[in-house]
């Protein structure tokens, strides 16, 4: 499994960085979320992330230019160190 920034956020390594948005997602999903007790934000983030590397969208290259990532995030996603933690 990747190492993904935003897990790295969701255990406390790094503070988390969100902005408020407004979207819709399909009952049927907040409803396994919420019979599991799931943060909302944190899996979105997550499930973002993953889509967003699925699909080449966000590179190794892309996050280096984003102001926004620590430099432990950049070590992450470039070596994949939480991979035993997913």
């Amino acid at each position: 499994m990747e190492s993904l920034i935003t897990v790295a956020r969701n255990l406390g390594l790094e503070n988390k960085d969100r902005k408020a948005k407004t979207f819709q997602i399909e009952k049927f999903i907040l409803q396994i979320m919420d019979m599991h007790s799931l943060s909302y934000s944190d899996i979105v983030n997550v499930a973002l992330e993953k889509y967003l590397r699925e699909k080449g969208f966000l590179t190794e290259e892309s996050i280096k230019t984003l102001s926004s990532i620590s430099i432990l995030e950049k070590t992450i996603s470039e070596g994949n160190l939480l991979t035993e933690m997913c």
